[in-house]
């Protein structure tokens, strides 16, 4: 597995326990009407292809493999080239225009750090080059593909099937 620039991704980030669940269910709600929705529904909210390369690199960074191949076929068809669904994972900033490497690079390690940011001057840049309003919509993007990529990996087909079957856990 690659690693992205010294960060080591995560194995399938799920959720350890129902009060967990529960929590980040909780936390999710209050961006549902104000960030997620609109964010699919009105035109010009925020681009297509880059609200699937924001879903795209935070299920690199989670290892869902149901949301990538979800989001990968949506990006698609938003006009992402399979290159650059590939790119996401690595983060390269020769691949990726400044603005949207900053914002992608703030999704993966939000991800990464559980919502604390290491990288002071990332954040700084991300502050300076987007507006509050537009940084609300990315932040909703990113807790929605959180909560569904660790929903997904957490009652992951192969892993419900060995519990139910008495094989050990899968860590």
């Amino acid at each position: 597995m690659k690693c992205n620039f010294g960060i080591k991704p995560r194995e399938e980030h799920r959720f350890r326990s129902a009060g967990e669940f529960f929590r980040t269910a909780w936390d999710l709600r209050k961006h549902l009407f104000s960030g997620i929705v609109p964010v699919f529904v009105s035109p010009g909210r925020m681009d297509p292809a880059f609200r699937e390369k924001v879903c795209l690199t935070v299920t690199w960074a989670n290892r869902c493999r149901a949301c990538m191949a979800v989001h990968s076929r949506w990006g698609k068809s938003a006009g992402v080239k399979e290159e650059e669904i590939s790119d996401l994972e690595i983060l390269d900033p020769a691949k990726f225009e400044h603005r949207e490497w900053v914002a992608l690079m703030y999704a993966r390690d939000y991800i990464l750090f559980d919502g604390r940011i290491p990288d002071e001057e990332i954040t700084r840049e991300y502050k300076k080059l987007y507006s509050e309003k537009e940084r609300a919509d990315i932040l909703a993007m990113i807790k929605m593909m959180d909560f569904s990529n660790r929903f997904n990996n957490t009652w992951d087909r192969r892993r419900v099937e060995s519990r139910i079957s008495g094989e050990p856990s899968r860590k």
